[in-house]
């Protein structure tokens, strides 16, 4: 069994059927056919149930998957570290990052490995959380770096970097600012919002547990780019962590209010007893002294 078999199994399991899979691969429901009973037949078991619409995964089948996925991966880590030693680079660390660590943490990381550490070579994984730790759990990605909560999975280990704040934001010449009353939420509830999609767990839990209804956005965006460009425009507000830092924050007024009153704590997660790629102490060391202070 060769690497291009357990993408054709993978593709059988995506689509819930062979017929599917096969015309996405440009092959014939035959040909697929004969490479599905041929692995079955070199492991010995039954990789796919058969269902009222198809085809699913059995039990041991999504086992199988799982770990074929993690030596795919490890086989196409050391074709890359063998061509990196051949360069002169010294490793490659796969990340996997929540949103809040783009706005300014893993930019500064990494231009700080360009100066310190050029045998370094990064990879950037982002994405939803669950998906962020399936690629973490099918070695994809070697750390992740998000919210360390107490209900991690029980094969990951996660490690307490710093907290996370929150804080309110909006242009440096709001309307917000011409009262000299404290900022209260009525006051800016009037104002259009600049949120993630409620699949970002963050912000929903912010209002939350705090006993505020999350407000219904007037632009819905992951995008860095495109909050910080809306609000320097507009009088519309968003929320961000105190973790984005301030290099990119120039022309937007960002306050802590007791209303928004909320923390959570943050940092690394990998998987327990992993062999980890020899870079990684010098990357998280090069991470560690490079983590915020609160916001001016």
């Amino acid at each position: 069994m060769d690497t291009r078999h357990i993408h054709y199994l993978r593709r059988i399991a995506e689509y819930g059927t062979i017929s599917g899979a096969a015309r996405s691969l440009n092959m014939t429901q035959s040909a697929l056919t004969k490479i599905l009973s041929r692995c079955e037949d070199l492991l010995g078991l039954k990789l796919f149930e058969r269902t009222p619409k198809g085809v699913e995964l059995s039990a041991l089948g999504e086992f199988c998957l799982s770990r074929m996925e993690r030596i795919e991966s490890d086989m196409t880590d050391l074709s890359a570290e063998l061509r990196a030693h051949k360069k002169g680079i010294s490793g490659t660390i796969k990340l996997g990052v929540g949103q809040a660590w783009l706005w300014d943490v893993v930019p500064e990381v990494i231009v700080r490995i360009a100066k310190e550490e050029p045998n370094i070579q990064v990879k950037i994984h982002t994405g939803p959380r669950k998906e962020l730790f399936s690629k973490l759990r099918r070695g994809q990605i070697d750390i992740m770096l998000g919210r360390v909560t107490s209900d991690l999975p029980t094969d990951f280990v996660g490690e307490v970097l710093t907290e996370v704040k929150i804080f309110l934001a909006f242009r440096k010449d709001h309307p917000l600012l011409k009262s000299s009353e404290p900022i209260t939420y009525n006051a800016v509830k009037q104002y259009g919002w600049v949120l993630p999609p409620t699949d970002v767990p963050t912000t929903q839990e912010a209002f939350d547990d705090v006993g505020l209804e999350q407000p219904v956005p007037a632009v819905e965006t992951v995008s860095n780019g495109v909050v910080q460009s809306v609000i320097r425009r507009t009088d519309y507000v968003t929320i961000v962590p105190a973790i984005a830092g301030s290099k990119q924050w120039e022309g937007i007024h960002r306050l802590q209010v007791d209303w928004l009153n909320w923390s959570r704590t943050a940092g690394m997660i990998s998987v327990k007893n992993r062999r980890d790629p020899a870079c990684k102490d010098r990357f998280v060391n090069i991470l560690k002294s490079t983590l915020p202070g609160p916001p001016d």
